[in-house]
């Protein structure tokens, strides 16, 4: 990033969100290689669908390219 440029307001992001039927498999990968890693346990909130999902991260993998992929179970559902 040059000096004219201005890092943006929650830092440098690239999350990518992968998921099939939440209701059939409940389980979601959130993979980045900018981000900051994510940790297991942490517990993230996403809409979809008019409904909110909770998913709690399980493990962590580090990728060849250097970034990283979460693997997270749904724990909780709710309709908005």
């Amino acid at each position: 990033m040059s000096q004219t440029e201005q890092a943006p307001p929650f830092g440098q992001h690239d999350y990518e969100i992968l998921y099939g039927s939440l209701e059939d498999s409940r389980d979601v990968d959130i993979s980045a290689v900018l981000a900051r890693p994510l940790m297991v346990g942490e517990l993230f909130t996403f809409g979809r669908g008019g409904r909110l999902y909770d998913v709690i991260v399980g493990q962590i993998t580090a990728l060849a390219d250097g970034g990283w992929r979460a693997r997270c179970s749904v724990v909780d559902l709710q309709w908005m």
